[in-house]
Order: structure tokens, then sequence, then C-alpha cells
């Protein structure tokens, strides 16, 4: 009964679509792009020829969400393909193919040292495996289960005869599949039992929490007879994840999986060096904190050259030696700079070591939103550390580096790093001399490099990833001065897709404190309008975020995980909000203040003759569904609101306990994201105050709300809620809930995504009086 009901809802749509064509942006296209794989690491021979780099399609029939499919490959590496680029002449350009025409997936390359050969997991055999392109042909080395980290390099070794990897838990195959399972009737009853203060065993009431759901063993594989070996069993304490080899071959880290000791700490994980001589293994560094991202990068690094490893802890940069038989006792680096930002640190080309100093929001200092006011470049073995001081009308973004453990140089003198202007959201390319403090900036504009690098040799080119919102996405090189040269393309089809311009403008709001503050915002039209033309619009907002900087993106980006060029082709602007809320470890009004920062940059957007402030919606997912929702209750300026797997009711989710038997919505809602700053048993009335659901009564603007039923992020138990709260108050509501989808749109089905971006547009097309024809 259930589906026929799920079926009547759908075809509704199908049917009118069939039967009208639309034009504008593909559906089909929005949802089956061929990108670079975000989780990849370029690859570049000696002689700067030959180039690896992983492409993803992402196949229709799969969710990108789910955990694993049915071969046992990890959801974020499903219509993975590696490539093999080769330059043939002098210029930039190069000619790339498939590195094998295999079936299935193929992801994570490494060259040999002596790069004749290329190390690499695929499904082809019908599970991950290890497999070996030997310059003619690739096979399987082995019958090893692999390939699941996300930063799960295989990692040669000195003698190129070894490698070491990583190795999942013979698992099923999805997650879904196990909470969908009949249950087993037997006289044995199946009891998972929680405890704490002093009930139950003590073990287990300090037991910690795992976050991950698949344990990883370390394995050294022989590469011409495909014996494995394990070194670091899975049950080893503590347990293994993401794995790096120092430069001389002889050691090998780890991090462990991350635990929760209790429901109100955060997360942490423990960083562990193994002997490859004789297995034995020590901690470096216990229960060093969270931080993100989560796979390794953002806590330490080896030197490029020495087995030396730095990691950040605790504010600061510490250094262990591991160039003797044992390793030595962490030193803490130039304590005279103070705290220290927590994921900037690389090396220089001569092995001095670059950290990112005074960070401005110190509270924040281990999240990425935490940015450091200059830089240093700290000598290992002592010696005075070198300040730069960045400048304070841009906000710096990220270091540009050659790997994932040097820094670019072109200049031996000097490093080149990346910023924002606060005033125009332009990306800049700065050069800084460190010791005479000279500068140049080198390049600026509207773009984005992606998090695929990898610079020649001599350190004269740069290759990266770059797109910009009228470029598709392309590996381009660059110049020692910055100059770029397209070498790559990467999915031609978005070749010939017309997108309109995008401009920027400023607004001044109250802010969280009181003070009045000034906004970036963007707004993007359709092909051919222009400011003047009073259009009609949808607000996309993430509360917390700035989505202005969606205009470096091809098309536009996404607001709510939907391709904004979903939107533009189809006659409606856009707009970017950046909508600023107070700190998030302190007691907010989250609803005032969304409110207070949004509806100037609206009011501007209709002053400036953008948009036609009769005709404007308002949508977001996730923290953006939320405060769709929130605000929709706080104003009645929107004429429709799409709010995608949202929060609505952040007082009933407080004591959810998740897969992982986290009680992750304690840390989230007193200490991060969701603002409250304290327990609801210390403040109830704000938790309810800042609840859509309770809110739902003051709700008049008309919803769409849109829910992937295997969320596991945010469950689609809190759509049914507040679809039901509207719909009990008779409130003009849709929910629509697609079967098996996760929390991001752009990764769902193509079927399901494609329905939800034609159902947001008809929604809109209807509550913004919008006529096909009239596009």
């Amino acid at each position: 009964m259930r589906n026929f009901a799920l079926a009547a809802v759908l075809l509704p749509v199908l049917a009118s679509a069939a039967q009208n064509p639309d034009p504008g942006f593909s559906y089909e296209l929005a949802f089956d792009p061929i990108e670079v794989l975000y989780y990849d690491t370029f690859g570049l021979t000696r002689d700067d020829r030959r180039l690896t780099y992983t492409v993803q399609r992402k196949p229709a029939s799969l969710p990108g969400e789910q955990e694993f499919d049915p071969r046992k490959t990890p959801g974020y590496f499903l219509g993975a393909s590696i490539q093999l680029a080769e330059r043939q002449d002098r210029t930039g350009r190069m000619t790339a193919r498939p590195l094998c025409n295999l079936s299935g997936s193929s992801w994570s390359a490494a060259w040999s040292h002596d790069e004749s050969k290329i190390a690499f997991y695929s499904d082809a055999g019908g599970r991950p495996g290890l497999w070996l392109f030997d310059g003619t042909a690739c096979k399987e080395i082995g019958n090893i289960l692999t390939g699941g980290v996300l930063s799960g390099l295989p990692y040669w070794s000195a003698d190129d005869r070894k490698l070491y990897l990583t190795s999942p838990e013979d698992k099923p195959a999805t997650a879904s599949a196990l909470t969908k399972a009949k249950p087993v009737v037997t006289d044995t009853p199946a009891i998972t039992v929680f405890n704490t203060g002093g009930e139950g065993e003590p073990q287990q009431a300090n037991a910690p929490i795992s976050w991950a759901r698949v344990k990883y063993s370390i394995l050294e594989v022989d590469v011409a007879t495909g014996n494995a070996r394990t070194l670091v069993p899975a049950d080893a304490d503590p347990t293994p994840l993401a794995l790096q080899v120092s430069a001389s071959g002889r050691w090998l880290t780890y991090f462990s999986q991350s635990i929760q000791k209790d429901s109100a700490a955060g997360f942490s994980k423990s960083l562990v060096a193994v002997s490859l001589a004789d297995g034995t293994r020590k901690v470096l560094a216990p229960e060093l904190r969270e931080l993100w991202p989560t796979n390794g990068r953002a806590h330490y690094t080896w030197h490029p050259s020495a087995d030396r490893l730095v990691y950040w802890h605790d504010g600061g940069i510490y250094l262990v030696d591991l160039s003797g038989t044992t390793p030595s006792e962490p030193r803490r680096l130039a304590p005279e700079l103070g705290r220290l930002e927590s994921s900037v640190y690389s090396f220089t080309r001569d092995g001095r070591l670059i950290v990112g100093v005074d960070p401005i929001h110190a509270e924040k200092s281990d999240r990425p939103d935490a940015t450091p006011a200059g830089l240093a470049v700290v000598p290992l073995d002592g010696g005075t550390p070198l300040r730069h001081k960045l400048s304070p009308t841009a906000e710096f973004v990220s270091l540009l580096l050659a790997d994932q453990r040097t820094a670019w140089q072109p200049e031996a003198c000097c490093i080149t790093y990346q910023q924002r202007d606060k005033a125009s959201g332009q990306r800049q390319v700065v050069r800084a001399d460190i010791v005479t403090g000279r500068q140049e900036i080198l390049w600026q504009g509207h773009a984005d490099f992606g998090n695929n690098f990898v610079a020649t040799h001599d350190h004269k080119s740069w290759l990266s990833v770059y797109e910009d919102l009228q470029t598709a996405e392309n590996v381009s090189v660059f110049s020692a001065k910055f100059a770029r040269e397209r070498a790559i393309d990467i999915d031609p089809r978005m070749d010939g897709v017309q997108v309109g311009k995008a401009e920027t403008f400023q607004t001044i709001m109250p802010g969280a404190l009181g003070a009045m503050e000034t906004v970036r915002s963007t707004i993007l039209l359709p092909p051919g309008a222009k400011r003047g033309d009073r259009l009609p619009a949808i607000v996309m907002i993430y509360p917390g975020g700035d989505l202005s900087n969606r205009i470096e993106s091809f098309g536009g980006g996404a607001g709510n995980t939907i391709p904004s060029l979903i939107y533009t082709s189809r006659g409606f602007a856009v707009l970017m909000a950046n909508v600023k809320l107070g700190a998030e470890k302190a007691q907010n009004d989250v609803s005032k203040q969304m409110v207070d920062s949004l509806l100037p940059q609206v009011y501007r957007a209709s002053e400036l003759g953008y948009i036609d402030i009769e005709r404007v919606a308002l949508s977001g997912q996730s923290y953006g569904g939320y405060g769709t929702a929130l605000i929709a209750s706080q104003t009645n300026l929107f004429r429709a609101a799409i709010p995608v797997n949202g929060v609505f009711d952040i007082a009933g989710s407080y004591g959810r306990i998740d897969n992982n038997s986290s009680s992750i919505n304690v840390t989230w809602s007193e200490h991060s994201q969701g603002r409250m700053g304290v327990h609801p048993w210390a403040g109830l009335t704000r938790y309810i105050e800042n609840s859509p659901y309770y809110r739902a009564d003051r709700i008049f603007t008309p919803l769409l709300i849109l829910s992937g039923e295997g969320d596991q992020r945010v469950p689609s138990e809190e759509s049914r809620r507040m679809f039901t709260a509207l719909r009990r108050l008779d409130k003009p509501v849709q929910l629509a809930l697609y079967a098996d989808q996760g929390h991001v749109i752009s990764e769902w089905t193509r079927a399901s995504a494609v329905d939800a971006a034609r159902r947001s547009v008809e929604f809109l097309r209807k509550h913004l009086r919008v006529q096909r024809d009239a596009q």
C-alpha cells in the first residue's frame, strides 16, 4: 500500500515532464557529471610527462552514500576510473586515457619509486582488491580485500618489493541491508545495553564509543607473490585506520579509529608508529583531539626526506625524530609562537616547517573556520622562526603545495598561498618572501583550485584541478608566475552549457553581538539576464556558512545540493547568502540571528533590481534545511520554502543514539553547530524557541520538504514530524520521501535526484507565478 501511495505522488511530476519538455539545463546531465575524484592524489613522474589522476562518474542505480555496494566497494569510490595522462609536446596539453579497460571501479593510484609500476585498488575482480599496472597490462595481486579508507593509498617499500595498505573486515554489503533484514525468531534475545552513572558493569560504563563502522588491519604484501602478512591486526589497541610511510621506508604510522569517551566529549584518536624492521608499535601521541578533515592530513605530516614527523596537539606543533632505532619523545617546536592554527603546516624545500600563527578564532582553532593571522617558518633544530603577517583585508585559504608534505616554491626565498579578499570575495594567489616581507599578488579572480594538485619536480609549474563560473572542471597547468593553461578536459559535455553571469554586492546588517557588520552576497543570473530585470528568485542559505563563494564553481555550484544551473537556466535568479551566526560554543538565539542576517541581504538584492521582492523563495539543506524552516516561522516574506534533510526539533533529537552507538547530538547541540551552549535541562526554552517543529503554528509559507529515508546524519523522522505538525495545523505543505536515499541530493540515485530537482522547480513555478513559456 505504501509503495502504491508513493508512486501516486511521483507519477504526476514525471508524467507532466514527459508531456511538456522542459527547456533548461538537463536534469539528467546535472546529476551525471564526470568529475575528478575529490579523495584523489595526483601522481607525477620525475620527468613531469606522465600524470595519474582519478575521475568519477557515479552509476545511476546506486546511492552514493551507501557504505558499500554489493561488491563491497565503498560508495564514495563507485564509478571511479584511474586515468593516465601523457604530455606529447612542449605545451601544457596532455592526452589522457583509462589506465586499464577494467570493468567496475578503480582508484588510489601510487607510482613505484622506480616509476615502472603503478599500484592501485579495483573491484574488477569481483570485490575491491590490490592491482598492479606493469607498464603494459593490469593484474590483481593476491586475494586481498582492501580500498576502503579515504586517504588509504597503497605505499611502496623503499626497494619496491612490498606494498603497505589497509584491509577492512569482511562486512555485509550495506548498512541498510542490516536494518531491513527480517527478524529471526529465536529463544535468545538480541539486546544492546548502554549504561552510565554507576549502572551496569564498570568496564562497560566507561567504554569508548568507536566512530567507525568497519575495522581495518594493516597488511604488508609481497609484490612478486601476492602473499600478505598482518602488521597491525584489526583488534589492535589502538585500532588502525589511515596509514603513511616515512621517507626512508623504515617506519609506518597510522591514526587510530576515532573514539568518544563519553557523549559530552569530542572525538579523539591516537598516533602510532610501527617499525617495519621488527613490527614493534609505539603510541607517539595518545588521544589527540579529532580535527577536520578526519583523514589525518590535518593532524600530522612526515618530513619529505627525513624520518621525522610533526603533529598538532592543543595549539602546538610537536616533532618526533625517528631517525634512530626508537622514536624520540615529542618536542614542541617554537613555543614562543603561542597557539598555532591546526591545519596549516607543510615543509619548505630545505626542510623547515611552515605553520599558521595567531588563529583569528582561537576558540575554534581545531575547526576549518579558524584562520591564521600570519605564517611562520620554523627551523626543526632550533633557531628563530621567521614570521610573515597576512593581510587584514583578506582571509587566508591555504598554502599552495607541491605534494602532500611540501610547499610549492618556484623561488627558494618565497612561499605561495591563496587568500580571499574580504570585500570582493576574489581569491588571490600571493607569493611572499619570508625574510624581506616582500609580497606580490600573482593572480586574482573567482575560481576554485579543488583538492587535487602536484608540482613539477623543479617547482617551475603547478598542476591543479580548476573551475570557475563559466569554466567546467579541468586540470590546468600554472607557470611560476601563475599563468594558466588548460591541460586536460574532464567532462566535454559541459563545454556547451550556457551559464549566466554572477555579481556580488555588500549589505550592512546587525551582527550576533549587536554591532553592525558588512556581508557579501552573490546573485546568480540566468543567461542573458542583467541587473534591473527583477527576476523571481530562490535564496540559498547554510547558516554559519558563506554561500557567496559559490561564484567560484561552474554554474554557481549548488546551495541546497541541487545544481544552481537547474534554476538559473529556467529563469530564476539564485541569491547565495552569507548568514552569520554567533560563536558555536556560546548560547545563541539562532532564529533571531538568522533573520537579522538574511533579510537585509534579500531586501538589498531587491533594491539593486536583481529580484522581484514579491516572488522570492527560500531553500537550504541539512543545517540549511533547519534554517529554512526556522526563518519561515519568523517572517512571511517568502512565497515558498524548500527545506532539504533538515533538523526541525533540536530538543527532541538531542537524545538520539546513532548506528555507531554515539550520542553525537549532545555535542552538536551544546558546543557545535546547534549553538545552544547548554543542555536542554539548563535551557529548555532556548531549545524550544529555536526548533521549527514547535513554531509550526507561526509558519504560513508553503513548504516542500525533501528527505532521504536512508539519511544516516539527519533521520527522515525529522521531516515526517515537521510535516505532521504542519498538516495538523492545516498549513500548505508537501513532503517527498525518497526511499534509501541519503543526506545529499547530488549523491542520490539519478532518478531520485532528478525527481527532487524537477519537483522543486515545479513548486517554485507554482508559488512564484512563473510560466514555462515566460522563461
